[in-house]
C-alpha cells in the first residue's frame, strides 16, 4: 500500500479566543469548570480559548450566582446553596 500524502500544517491566525461555547457549573456560590476528577469545581476568572463574549457572559452569570448564594446563606445558613445544573454559554451572537 502506498503512503498517503501529508500536507503541510497551517497554523491558525488566532490560536486563542476561538471557542464559541463553554459549559460552566455553579454550586455554593462558585461558578467554574469541573476539575480533572469531575468533582472539584474550579472557580474561573478567564479562559484563554473562550471567545471574549463567552467570558463576559460567564462573569455576569458568576456575579448573579454569588449574589444569590449570599442571599441564600443569610436566609438558610444551614443548607448549602445549589442553584443550577451545568449552563452552556454561547459567545457567538448575531454579527459575529
Amino acid at each position: 500500500m502506498p503512503e498517503a500524502p501529508v500536507l503541510p500544517i497551517i497554523a491558525s491566525p488566532n490560536p486563542y479566543g476561538y471557542r464559541n461555547r463553554i459549559t460552566v457549573h455553579a454550586e455554593a456560590g462558585k461558578v467554574g469548570f469541573r476539575g480533572v476528577n469531575g468533582r472539584d469545581l474550579i472557580d474561573i476568572r478567564s479562559c484563554s480559548i473562550a471567545r471574549p463574549r463567552s467570558m463576559q457572559s460567564s462573569r455576569a452569570f458568576a456575579t448573579i450566582i454569588r449574589r444569590m448564594a449570599t442571599i441564600h446563606s443569610a436566609i438558610r445558613p444551614c443548607r448549602p446553596a445549589v442553584f443550577f445544573r451545568p449552563i452552556m454559554i454561547c459567545g457567538k451572537l448575531c454579527g459575529d
